[in-house]
């Protein structure tokens, strides 16, 4: 009888008029010997092992329900063992190689460039050449299509001067996807792969995807350009469309591409193969090998009060470091040092401060970042200050 009929049962026991019934051991005793003649084990000599529950007649079942019964232990019947035959049932299949993740795709084309500093490699099938109508005095361009004809990369180097800057992409989430072992950045970082979202320029506008190699992770992000060289930018990245920024979710969409067979076994090894060697000081754009391909890098200037600008700050009073090395540092900073008070932030090389709004008005810069020696001391000095731009100033020029 089950749980559901038995409370039934008891209901329906428990509003009727019943005459008390005594359970006697004789009355029970008669069952379980009549269980263990019938079974010839679970029974001993020196009484019953615990039995089934006890079978009674129909007249006594009603009054035998209203008091509960001890659950019943199964009997130890030994369950047969059938010895192996054709007919026994096939062992458990492992999981096919189809239902685990695909394999990236074999990379065994090799680009390089004229100059011989920059490569990468792609699967066969693809291609690589220069856009047409993108010949330029000092900016070199190529792209990389898969076997469709569809553009997957781009990968150019241009002048870091004003004429050949862009206005950096907004992207509110960058998703990074492992360092880039060929390339590094100014302070010997690694570069970074990455995906982000980018809402476009306009309200309605295209969003889009863009992945590829940055450096650009925390306080002062340009997605898709590294400084290389003296005085350069590289850039190996690519775009996908998603739809108009007020309909489309940019998040989702950029975290579906991540995770993408496309992206992950196909693009992202492409991204990862990437090598920039160091260019001399003498380097030009589209040279040949012959000019000395992985010459020693000079190091850039040191400017004492030298001023830059970055993608969301200004950088003033520069003190023995570059404009990127400042930025990288307040990245480094933002990104993994120990807080530090209320607004401060410190690694083991560098401590940065952060004004309140009271010292911002009494000329305090926004951010102050001084360096620390081997003791842990801050310098009195500063190392560089750091402005919020000014929206106004930077959509008026």
């Amino acid at each position: 009888m089950s749980l559901e009929a038995w409370w039934e049962r008891l209901g329906d026991v428990s509003s009727a008029k019943l005459t008390p019934m005594v359970i006697t051991p004789r009355r029970l005793l008669l069952p379980v010997t009549l269980m263990c003649a019938l079974t010839l084990s679970g029974c001993s000599s020196n009484g019953p092992a615990a039995p089934a529950a006890p079978q009674v007649s129909a007249s006594e079942e009603t009054s035998v329900s209203s008091a509960p019964a001890a659950s019943p232990t199964p009997a130890t019947t030994p369950t047969p063992t059938a010895s192996p035959t054709g007919d026994s049932p096939e062992p458990a299949v492992s999981p096919s190689t189809s239902a685990q993740e695909e394999p990236a795709v074999a990379l065994d084309q090799t680009f390089t460039s004229p100059d011989g500093y920059l490569s990468f490699r792609y699967p066969t099938g693809w291609t690589v050449s220069v856009p047409e109508g993108s010949v330029e005095e000092r900016i070199s361009r190529w792209t990389l299509r898969d076997a469709e004809g569809e553009q997957v990369l781009s990968l150019s180097v241009r002048p870091d001067e004003d004429p050949y800057k862009v206005s950096p992409p907004l992207t509110p989430v960058v998703m990074p996807q492992g360092s880039i072992p060929g390339v590094t950045d100014m302070l010997g970082n690694h570069a970074q792969a990455a995906v982000a979202s980018t809402p476009g320029q306009s309200r309605g506008g295209d969003a889009g995807v863009l992945y590829g190699m940055t450096s650009a992770t925390g306080a002062d992000p340009v997605f898709g350009d590294l400084r290389w060289g003296d005085g350069y930018l590289i850039s190996f990245s690519g775009y996908l469309r998603l739809g108009p920024n007020d309909v489309v979710d940019m998040t989702a969409g950029a975290e579906q591409f991540a995770a993408s067979p496309r992206f992950r076994h196909q693009i992202l090894p492409i991204i990862q193969s990437f090598t920039a060697m160091s260019p001399g000081t003498d380097y030009l754009p589209g040279q040949d090998s012959t000019t000395g391909a992985g010459s020693p890098t000079v190091a850039p200037e040191r400017g004492a009060g030298a001023t830059c600008v970055g993608a969301r700050y200004s950088y003033l009073n520069l003190q023995g470091v570059t404009c990127q090395e400042a930025q990288e540092i307040l990245q480094l900073v933002s990104d993994t040092g120990e807080p530090i008070g209320a607004r401060g932030r410190r690694t083991a090389d560098y401590h940065c401060f952060w004004s309140s709004i009271g010292e911002v008005e009494e000329g305090y810069a926004d951010v102050i970042c001084k360096p620390r020696n081997g003791d842990g001391l801050v310098a009195s000095e500063s190392l560089f200050d750091a402005y919020f731009l000014n929206p106004k100033t930077t959509y008026n020029g």
